[in-house]
């Protein structure tokens, strides 16, 4: 559907979808742009009219969408919810442990 609205503006996705967050009553859009050809192509979508069922048609898609988290998501939510800081990753015990040379030499006698 974005696409299909894009090609009938003579815009890209990406210029269409930035219209749309610009259109929004309660959202401030802040694009990010890594070269003079992305701020041109910004600058354009702010000229993007939307029709009034294109506008709909793309609020109705943004409510059904529900992302997928990425890779570590998971632990992520686990420490958040321990408590345990974005960095410090936490304790493990039992098999697969990784010891330092310290508490080796404390548990076995490991002399390094």
């Amino acid at each position: 559907m974005l696409r299909d609205i894009a090609a009938g503006h003579g815009a890209t996705p990406a210029q269409v979808a930035l219209a749309w967050v610009i259109r929004h009553p309660a959202v401030a859009a802040i694009p990010g742009a890594s070269s003079v050809e992305q701020l041109e192509s910004n600058v354009a979508a702010a000229s993007i009219e939307l029709t009034d069922d294109e506008y709909r048609a793309l609020q109705a898609a943004s409510a059904r969408f529900h992302p997928v988290p990425g890779p570590g998501f998971l632990s992520r939510q686990a420490r958040a919810i321990l408590g345990h800081p974005p960095g410090d990753p936490p304790a493990r015990s039992g098999r697969g442990r990784a010891f330092g040379p310290t508490t080796a030499a404390q548990i076995g006698g490991w002399s390094g």
